[in-house]
């Protein structure tokens, strides 16, 4: 089944003790989403399901029942605190459909809010961050690289995207005034394999 339809299996081991407010730490949360259905295990714990509930930054996961009695909020969260690291815990997510979008909420999941009031289109790593200064976007080093071809004076930058919010096209100004474009071309995968000044 496509991604688009489904989430992958995904597997972790605890790195710290599970806790009462539904905390599980990993060393790596990319592979598991809000929503997913899991089972968490150890040595003494059998397998039981949860849900999901948040995920915070790339080692904190919080679950809640899997099953959300009526009147139960969303943020409900589970007691996790019998599934220890000298047990082997561990959370498991077995391949599954993902839950379908109401089309009455779908514009509230793509609209960015205040200040920005935009639909959004923006590139994020694994684990949902945007990209900025502290966390940049990560690119292949080739023969020429996209640094090598930026002019060496300008003051703005303006990326040019296509439908899948891939950027195609970087353009420089300085002082309003263009100092240069640099195109960006992909392979099937969308994986950036040229950098060409325009």
């Amino acid at each position: 089944m496509a991604l688009e339809r489904s989430w992958f299996s995904a597997t972790q081991s605890f790195t710290l003790d599970g806790n009462a407010s539904g905390l599980i730490t990993v060393a790596d949360s990319a592979g598991f989403y809000v929503g997913q259905i899991v089972q968490l295990s150890s040595n003494t714990q059998s397998s039981t399901n949860y849900k999901i509930k948040r995920i915070e930054g790339k080692t904190k996961i919080y679950v809640g029942p899997a099953v959300r009695q009526d009147g139960q909020p969303f943020h409900t969260y589970a007691n996790v605190s019998n599934f220890l690291v000298s047990d082997s815990a561990k959370i498991y997510a077995a391949e599954q459909g993902k839950p379908t979008i109401k089309p009455d909420e779908w514009e509230q999941n793509t609209h960015e809010h205040e200040p920005i009031l935009a639909k959004r289109v923006i590139n994020v790593d694994q684990y949902g961050n945007h990209y900025t200064q502290d966390n940049p976007m990560p690119v292949t080093m080739g023969l020429p690289t996209l640094v090598t071809l930026v002019p060496e004076s300008y003051d703005d930058a303006k990326i040019i995207r296509n439908s899948d919010g891939l950027a195609t096209q970087y353009q420089f100004f300085l002082n309003g005034v263009s100092v240069g474009n640099v195109d960006v071309t992909y392979d099937a995968d969308s994986n950036s394999i040229r950098y060409r000044k325009a």
